[in-house]
């Protein structure tokens, strides 16, 4: 059964990489497609990527539409979905693959890269579903992707990244629990592919291993499972690297937890004394390498 044939799906950054990947598979499995990037093409410079996209679509039987948008301009979100209603009359699928990185020490992070990159990562996605969850409550039905990173764990190498895919993270939690209820399910996928935003495969801090195959369409059958009517989850987060699919714990829950029996605070004293007693063998178990 084809579970996305006739849905409405916005797919950002569907022109290159794994967003470009979703945006081809929901329209092989009939979606109607929104695909929105800003890039230009580096073989075709004259066009957009996303025109690329739409147009590879169209051209083997399915339907599709570009929106050469800038993400990290907050009204982009209702521009998409504007677009979406406009060409096909309403809106199923929010798929939110678009990321962008900046490697740097965060005390060399300025302000304004600060913002633009919150903005693409994390603020755009608030602002589409913000104008897409009204139309999908009235329908009773949506299905919502985010793409977030295990660099929300930390990486040691860009704060401003980790940052974003952690409030992303968050973001996906929270819709988890408050539109589920209406027939609305938000998922997230932490993947791992080599794309031209991570060009080097590797193996991860917590020894994860590296994809195999590495290819980003490895992460695509995995995103239209999960925008799709098969698809019963919400609020959940995926781990999908190559051929391999798997799942973090929602709730997370305490580690050795000590409690103190006479209801008294600890004192600074004695959590000097109690954590390392307490936790180091968690502690110690922790690789400190660099993750993606």
């Amino acid at each position: 059964m084809n579970t996305v044939k006739g849905r409405v799906a916005i797919v950002t950054g569907g022109g290159q990489g794994m967003g470009r990947e979703t945006a081809l598979l929901l329209g092989k499995e009939g979606a109607k497609v929104v695909v929105c990037d800003i890039a230009k093409s580096k073989e075709q410079p004259d066009k957009y990527c996303a025109d690329l996209v739409a147009e590879q679509i169209r051209a083997e039987g399915g339907e599709a539409i570009a929106c050469n948008a800038d993400l990290s301009i907050f009204e982009t979100g209702k521009k998409l979905v504007d677009e979406a209603v406009k060409a096909y009359g309403t809106i199923d699928i929010v798929c939110m693959v678009a990321g962008a990185q900046k490697v740097q020490p965060v005390d060399e992070l300025d302000e304004a890269t600060w913002n633009k990159l919150m903005a693409i990562n994390c603020t755009t996605m608030f602002s589409l579903v913000h104008y897409a969850a009204p139309i999908m409550k009235e329908k009773g039905y949506g299905r919502i992707v985010c793409y977030a990173s295990r660099a929300a764990f930390g990486n040691g190498k860009s704060a401003i990244y980790s940052a974003s895919k952690g409030g992303v993270m968050g973001f996906a939690a929270e819709l988890g629990y408050e539109l589920t209820p209406f027939g609305i399910h938000t998922n997230c996928i932490l993947p791992s592919a080599v794309t031209g935003l991570f060009p080097n495969s590797k193996v991860a801090y917590d020894g994860t291993p590296k994809p195999d195959p590495e290819g980003p369409d490895m992460v695509a059958p995995m995103t239209v499972y999960l925008c799709s009517e098969a698809c019963e989850q919400s609020g959940e987060f995926f781990y999908v690297s190559g051929c391999d699919v798997g799942l973090y714990p929602r709730n997370r829950l305490p580690v050795g937890l000590i409690r103190k029996g006479n209801k008294e605070k600890w004192t600074v004293e004695e959590l000097s004394t109690m954590v390392p007693e307490t936790f180091d063998w968690y502690f110690a178990t922790k690789q400190k390498t660099s993750t993606r």
